[in-house]
């Protein structure tokens, strides 16, 4: 079973046995619904060049906002499906069904896969991942799915780095990591780190990180808030 970079984790797959269990409220879908909105504005924009008029007066505000510093770049691409093999080379998918990917060839073993949200050319690739939820994620320095989207993206384009990037749509703000280039140091790393969450099964492995797992109170294996790591 493939991995979805959206459904990457580091320390426990738990989390996704957990995910596929739990259905989403009426909030979080309204939640989930908008961001799809927001995607699709940003994709109008792009084709257009004109900037979107929406329905939902706080979403216009969102992308009025973001207009003030930001407009797609000429070489701008969206909704990019991507794969990345074994080796971190860059894999072509076919996406059958919403996060479910195979390699388009049919026969070249995949790592992870996924879909950048946004990607244009900035002295290598740089990859951004909108952000429209109240809360935030993991900074884009480590985050899995920005940097993962990043590497297949430059692969492909045959670049030498790339730049993860995270915009959080309802305060405009941006967050790039650093730009990373391959063979070094902080490429051994991330690549690293997404190779060894892509490969973990979904086996459960209480630690110090469930304190600030979101799935935790679902999680029967969950170690107990206030107890010592294991030495």
């Amino acid at each position: 079973m493939i991995v979805s970079a959206s459904s990457l984790v580091r320390h426990c797959g738990y989390v996704r046995a957990l995910k596929k269990l739990r259905k989403p409220t009426a909030d979080q879908q309204a939640a989930m619904d908008r961001g799809t909105l927001f995607h699709q504005a940003i994709e109008a924009w792009a084709k257009t060049r004109t900037l979107p008029m929406l329905p939902d007066m706080e979403m216009q505000g969102w992308i009025d906002l973001m207009s003030m510093e930001w407009a797609p770049p000429v070489d701008f691409d969206c909704e990019i499906a991507w794969g990345l093999g074994l080796d971190g080379a860059f894999v072509p998918v076919i996406e059958p069904e919403p996060h479910v990917y195979g390699p388009l060839d049919g026969v070249t073993p995949l790592l992870t896969a996924g879909r950048a949200d946004g990607a244009w050319w900035n002295e290598g690739v740089d990859a951004v991942d909108w952000k429209t939820g109240r809360w935030p994620v993991t900074p884009a320095v480590d985050n899995l799915q920005a940097n993962a989207a990043g590497i297949a993206l430059a692969r492909a384009q045959g670049a030498t780095s790339y730049r993860p990037g995270i915009y959080y749509a309802r305060d405009g703000f941006w967050d790039w990591g650093p730009r990373v280039v391959f063979g070094t140091p902080a490429y051994e790393r991330i690549w690293g780190e997404i190779r060894m969450a892509a490969l973990l099964d979904e086996t459960p492995r209480p630690g110090p990180h469930c304190k600030s797992c979101w799935e935790r109170r679902g999680c029967a294996h969950a170690e107990p808030v206030g107890s010592s790591p294991d030495i």
